[in-house]
């Protein structure tokens, strides 16, 4: 913890981002602390309990649903959704020697889920005032219609429909 703190204060007194100081902490810890295997466990543990949860509400409550009806907004969000997912799928294609094209469309859509990845990286960019608030909107949009859209795609092909067994099953 106290690294934790150190990297953070650091990163307060350079006026950085105080995500990359957690950041730059996780990676020392176990570098320098090979001896204690089981502390990045423990770690996680609290992180993925308590810490992370707090930074999805704070994004949350920060998120104004007004900003919906702004025009242009759910358009590009729709947007970056879809040249998420397709360019996941088609990277996932290369797999498609390995397995069937089924399993390579599953690896493509289980890897276009990065709601957490894309929210922290939008939230520190909007705070870094990299991007405004319109693209800070658009991309938590995204990775929520990202996260919606590819859990239900998998859960359909995994476990089709009847109505979408009937369709194949009268083609052949």
């Amino acid at each position: 913890m106290a690294i934790l703190f150190s990297f953070i204060a650091l990163m307060l007194y350079l006026d950085l981002e105080l995500a990359f100081g957690a950041f730059i902490a996780g990676m020392f810890i176990p570098t320098f602390f090979q001896h204690k295997s089981q502390l990045p466990g423990k770690l996680e543990s609290y992180g993925f309990g308590f810490v992370i949860p707090i930074f999805f509400v704070h994004v949350g409550t920060s998120f104004n649903l007004a900003a919906l009806y702004v025009d242009g907004l759910i358009q590009t969000a729709m947007l970056v959704t879809a040249l998420m997912i397709g360019i996941r799928l088609l990277a996932a294609m290369v797999f498609k020697q390995v397995g069937t094209l089924k399993d390579s469309i599953l690896l493509g859509l289980s890897h276009s889920m990065p709601l957490t990845l894309l929210i922290a990286i939008a939230t520190l960019a909007y705070h870094q005032h990299s991007i405004d608030k319109f693209h800070y909107y658009a991309f938590i949009l995204a990775s929520l219609f990202e996260v919606i859209f590819v859990m239900l795609a998998i859960k359909v092909i995994v476990h089709p429909p009847n109505f979408i067994t009937k369709i194949f099953r009268e083609k052949s």
